[in-house]
């Protein structure tokens, strides 16, 4: 599979910290959405010639590299900051019942050998309280997360997909690819991609 679960998952702790990223890459997140892009004519990469597919020929081809709208365009970068600050607000939310746990287990060990065993257990039921609700919230958080990042994924697409229409319409192109070996710049529209969509999504200023 093309999507990169290891940056957008979280693994398994014994209440040590291991968060959700603070950075997300947009564009390798989802990248099975992509196939079900309608405009875009997708094929592997071996059947593709050197610039232009065998198939496209005598037709107007465009190219349109994905990876640049998402990183390039306001709509991207927001959409990826967005994510960044919510994975940031889990991560905090997260670190501050490590911490606690951190402060629980080391009184318990520096002052084991002066507590009751009533305060010991206390203690080292705290401590697997806090062990308890770190993984149902990071369980939780995972869960929110993704589905939020999806949301954004396909939001996302589904407006480069009309950027890219219109491009495509006003070059009077009958096929846009987002695949290639190599490609020839005359034919890639990414910029022009990058510029309608941008048109079309508010300054980040401008957002109430």
């Amino acid at each position: 599979m093309m999507r990169r679960t290891a940056e957008l998952t979280m693994s398994r702790m014994n209440l040590s910290l291991e968060t959700l990223p603070h950075r997300v890459e947009l564009r390798n997140a989802c990248r099975p959405l992509l196939e079900r892009l309608a405009l875009f004519v997708l094929a592997a990469a071996a059947s593709l010639a050197v610039c232009i597919p065998a198939w496209a020929e005598g037709r107007q081809v465009g190219y349109v590299d994905m990876d640049r709208v998402f990183q390039q365009s306001r709509a991207g970068q927001q959409s990826k900051s967005d994510l960044d600050n919510e994975a940031a607000g889990y991560n905090r939310e997260l670190n501050d019942i490590n911490e606690t746990a951190s402060k629980v287990r080391e009184d318990l060990d520096k002052n084991s050998i002066t507590l009751s065993d009533r305060e010991r257990s206390q203690r080292e039921h705290r401590i697997a309280e806090l062990k308890s609700q770190f993984d149902r919230k990071k369980q939780a958080f995972a869960e929110e997360f993704a589905q939020h990042r999806d949301q954004a994924f396909a939001d996302m697409l589904k407006r480069v997909e009309k950027a890219t229409a219109r491009v495509a319409a006003d070059e009077k192109l009958d096929v846009v690819i987002n695949r290639a070996v190599t490609v020839n710049p005359s034919v890639d529209i990414t910029d022009k991609v990058v510029r309608t969509l941008d048109e079309a999504s508010p300054a980040s200023g401008d957002a109430k």
